[in-house]
């Protein structure tokens, strides 16, 4: 479970069989940037969810109106003129907000598009560097008004930081006796 600002939590060995339903009590802690790469760790893993070695890319990123308002739509990522991948932008839990764990690491160019409706205009961000094995997360990036017919602004980079991704982290182990 993810959240922004807070550190993940992954919960091991939850079983659900075939129509079946099942409600978790979770509780997010508060997190730094610094501390968001790293789970929160409950319970042991099965054979079948032990942690696997992960390589790539993640980015995360936020984007707002010029009054820090949430927006929704879609980003694009782009190398050259190939499209790669296209994320959702918004939910109804966490709007602005968009994320890919999937990513291959490298340069990108990102093209936010936004929601018909929002009377916003398309913007795209060129060159953004995704670092292999990193989390990558942007600043938050505001969204000129205008209609989702005009030509993509071409805006800079936001700031950016790249943490490692550790890819099996070290799990307590419970005290015994004491």
């Amino acid at each position: 479970v993810i959240a922004p600002g807070a550190r993940p939590r992954r919960m091991w060995g939850v079983q659900v069989g075939s129509f079946d339903q099942k409600q978790l009590n979770i509780t997010l802690l508060r997190g730094t940037p610094e501390e968001e790469q790293f789970f929160v760790e409950q319970g042991d893993p099965i054979r079948e969810d032990m942690p696997r070695e992960w390589g790539g890319g993640w980015i995360t990123g936020v984007l707002l109106t010029q009054a820090d308002h949430p927006v929704e739509g879609t980003v694009s990522l782009y190398r050259g003129p190939t499209l790669y991948t296209t994320l959702e932008v918004g939910a109804p839990t966490l709007p602005a907000y968009f994320e890919s764990r999937e990513v291959g690491p490298g340069t990108w160019d990102l093209q936010f598009n936004p929601s018909p409706t929002s009377r916003l205009r398309p913007i795209r961000l060129e060159k953004v560097v995704i670092d292999p094995n990193n989390r990558t997360v942007l600043a938050p990036v505001k969204v000129p008004p205008g209609a989702i017919t005009d030509p993509p602004l071409i805006v800079p980079v936001p700031e950016r930081t790249s943490v490692p991704v550790p890819l099996n982290p070290p799990r307590k182990k419970p005290m015994i006796g004491g």
